[in-house]
C-alpha cells in the first residue's frame, strides 16, 4: 500500500494539492491518503487564546 501525506494550509495551492492527491488515489489503487493540516503558529495562537 502506498501511503501519501498530503500537507495543507487553506491556500489556494493546497486546495490544487489536493485534486492532484485524489487523482493520485484513484490511479494508484492501493494508495492510502493522509491529509495534514498545517497552521501558522501566530494564527493558532491568536484562536486558542479566544478560548
Amino acid at each position: 500500500m502506498k501511503r501519501v501525506v498530503v500537507a495543507i494550509d487553506g491556500s489556494d495551492v493546497s486546495k490544487e494539492v489536493i485534486d492532484y492527491a485524489l487523482h493520485f488515489a484513484e490511479r494508484e489503487k492501493d494508495a492510502e491518503l493522509l491529509f495534514l493540516h498545517v497552521v501558522h503558529w501566530e494564527e493558532f495562537r491568536e484562536i486558542t487564546a479566544k478560548g
